[in-house]
């Protein structure tokens, strides 16, 4: 039989095509892949003059050898897990970070002897991942709305407490009839999956009709929109959140319960504990803890903080 040689050629030619597209696609893609899997994190960037306070400190301090704050200092920055979906708490906007957690991270790093507007490298911690950040040594601490439960004692340790506060109700502005937590029986409640919101519905609303979610703007945009009957979140949360939606939501007083925030970090490593537990105690004391409050909370909540005992934990056996 007659083979037609253009053809012969041109099937030749086609089939070394195909293999340069292929080879062309596999190696975009392998260098795709490296690029993803080890590029460095990239630090978010902060505008300085959101916090005119915070300035490196003349001298850096002096650590002992080995030492959780010896490492830090010798690697030139401190990694701290916060929450980005927070207002006034730690809220990620246009390429900045704000709220009074943010601050709180910067006045640890200015006591470790680091530039606190420089030298912060932040990593978002839902609530889902905040211990396996902290058991793996992905963060050196995390400032996170981190309520402080006996389960979560039993994973990680806490300095402070540095602030107490309730689990709180969110609900849209023309809700009439949730007034109280018991209310909450029989509607639709979303909460943040690996909150402690979980426990406090259990606790107040067992009959709730709960859904956790994300994010807890995630659940605030769920409950404007009508897919939720309401919220469950910490209390300064749920205010932040309430004053971002131009007065479509609402906070429902008294809060569910009360309790207490801490800096979350790796279990054996006592003198990084004693360390945060005296920057909090020196801040409360000399007053720069109430004025990050002021600035970043203070600015929707006008009570002022009773802030609590550092070193005195007051926890329930739940998570």
């Amino acid at each position: 039989m007659f083979k037609n040689p253009l053809h012969q050629f041109r099937s030749r030619s086609e089939r070394h095509t195909n293999n340069r597209l292929g080879l062309c696609i596999a190696t975009a893609f392998t260098a795709v892949f490296l690029v993803i899997v080890f590029m460095p994190p990239i630090p978010i960037p902060r505008d300085e003059s959101q916090s005119p306070v915070l300035q490196a400190l003349a001298h850096a301090p002096a650590f002992p050898p080995g030492s959780t704050m010896a490492r830090i200092q010798q690697d030139g920055k401190i990694v701290v897990g916060v929450k980005y979906d927070q207002p006034l708490f730690g809220l990620l906007e246009n390429g900045f970070l704000t709220g009074f957690e943010i601050e709180i991270a910067r006045i640890v790093a200015q006591s470790l002897g680091l530039d606190p507007n420089r030298d912060v490298e932040f990593v978002e911690a839902v609530s889902k991942n905040r211990e396996t950040f902290l058991t793996s040594g992905k963060v050196d601490m995390v400032v996170a709305t981190y309520i402080v439960t006996a389960q979560r004692l039993r994973l990680v340790d806490f300095a402070g407490p540095y602030y107490s506060a309730g689990t709180g109700i969110l609900v849209r502005s023309d809700t009439t009839d949730i007034r109280r937590p018991s209310d909450l029986n029989g509607r639709r409640v979303c909460y943040v999956t690996g909150a402690d919101s979980l426990r406090a519905l259990q606790i107040n609303a067992p009959q709730a009709l709960i859904s956790g979610l994300d994010g807890n703007s995630q659940c605030a945009d769920a409950v404007a929109n009508g897919q939720f009957d309401a919220g469950a979140m910490g209390q300064p949360i749920a205010l932040g959140l309430a004053s971002r939606f131009s007065g479509d939501l609402k906070t429902v007083d008294p809060p569910m319960t009360t309790e207490q925030y801490g800096i979350g970090i790796q279990k054996g490593h006592p003198e990084w504990h004693a360390f945060l537990d005296s920057v909090l105690k020196e801040k409360m004391a000399d007053g720069e803890l109430q004025a990050a409050y002021d600035r970043t909370v203070g600015q929707v909540d006008a009570e002022s903080p009773v802030f609590p005992e550092v070193g005195h934990f007051s926890v329930e056996d739940s998570y």
